[in-house]
């Protein structure tokens, strides 16, 4: 089954007009570099990913519903995003490596995947390239064990989007965990100070 024919050539068109390039410099040299263990900070990264693929269209609606990140009004379709920036979406001769596995997602029980669950399409950012998975195929190859929900794709089913990226990685002039840290300080100085006025 060719699950490439299966998508929209408007919607493929239209992702591959996005600024690909300013997206994966950002993505290597700012959100890539916010280093820290934990959930909370994986969390901070898909975020910061998905914030930036937002303002790639004025019709992308953040829903952040479970397994879908934004209703595309353009075309009538859900997108949820991957961000996979410690990867390699190509090799070092710069063709697409041969298959690639993305979590999907982490149910809440021990249920199947229904597939309404599953986005018309999957958007997958890593740190030299992006590709897109559409429904169909995000389907046929989902592999679920217990909970847990991966596609493991051949390249050849895949939607190439941006091309390789061979961006080198820029020195860093602000530290992005220190940004991180200022805000947070800032944010409860705020809150601390607001509280206090309302207190008296």
């Amino acid at each position: 089954m060719n699950t490439k024919s299966q998508l929209d050539e408007k919607i493929v068109s239209q992702l591959k007009s996005w600024e690909w390039d300013f997206i994966i410099h950002f993505g290597l040299n700012h959100i890539g570099k916010l280093k820290g263990k934990g959930s909370q900070y994986n969390w901070l990264r898909g975020d910061m990913v998905e914030d930036i693929i937002g303002t790639q269209d004025d019709t992308l609606e953040f829903v952040g519903e479970n397994h879908k990140d934004f209703h595309w009004h353009l075309f009538d379709i859900s997108l949820e995003c991957k961000s996979l920036l410690n990867n390699s979406m190509y090799d070092r001769k710069g063709r697409l490596k041969d298959s690639y596995k993305v979590k999907l997602c982490s149910l809440r029980s021990k249920r199947k995947l229904k597939e309404s669950e599953v986005c018309d399409v999957i958007l997958v950012v890593m740190k030299d390239g992006s590709f897109i998975i559409p429904k169909d195929a995000a389907k046929k190859w989902a592999n679920q064990k217990g909970q847990q929900v991966d596609i493991e794709i051949d390249s050849q089913h895949i939607i190439e989007i941006s091309g390789a990226k061979n961006l080198s990685k820029t020195k860093q002039q602000i530290d992005s965990n220190e940004r991180v840290k200022r805000f947070k300080k800032m944010w409860i100085d705020e809150a601390r100070k607001e509280f206090y006025r309302k207190s008296k």
